[in-house]
């Protein structure tokens, strides 16, 4: 087990290493681990009651280098090369009947709509304050929801009105 923290330990070393290549501020890297720290403690605290410390540290360990390595991919690689990517390497699987074409457009809208849907999110919160309320989950989830629907829906009508055709191979511009 310590042999596999010193390698986790390690291999966070090279990854902070690739964080200063790419000149990521710290702070950034910090911004992405505040929402999930009481997470993290969730894990070590129940896993140092059920089995030991050291198996929650490593546990911690390996979310950590996860966490790391995905957002420093998605803070150095623009949207559409990783949907490019990824669409290219589900080519593999069309034999199981699986269109890597809707599949691609999907995850490109779901990565660009995250930040609309968070706007809204903060909205929603903002307006539930400025009205004197409470925060409250179903109070923000309705009409989160709702104006998701709204999104989604309209974001159907604009591949309906370009007439998106998944069946056609996507073509990339590459500047």
């Amino acid at each position: 087990m310590v042999s596999s923290i010193s390698i986790f330990l390690l291999f966070l070393l090279f990854i902070s290493s690739l964080y200063r290549i790419a000149k990521i501020p710290f702070n950034k890297i910090i911004k992405q681990f505040k929402s999930i720290w009481l997470f993290l403690v969730f894990i070590f605290i129940f896993q140092s009651i059920f089995d030991n410390w050291l198996t929650g540290f490593s546990i911690i360990l390996r979310f950590i280098i996860l966490i790391s390595l995905a957002s420093l991919i998605s803070l150095t690689t623009k949207v559409s090369d990783m949907v490019a990517s990824i669409e290219v390497g589900f080519r593999l699987f069309q034999c199981l009947g699986i269109n890597p074409s809707k599949l691609s457009i999907a995850l490109s809208m779901t990565i660009r709509f995250i930040p609309v849907i968070r706007e809204k999110f903060n909205a929603i919160c903002e307006a539930q304050r400025a009205r004197g309320l409470d925060i409250n989950i179903i109070a923000i989830a309705i009409p989160l929801i709702i104006r998701t629907i709204r999104i989604a829906s309209e974001a159907a009508d604009a591949l309906d009105a370009r007439s998106y055709d998944s069946d056609n191979k996507t073509l990339y511009l590459q500047e």
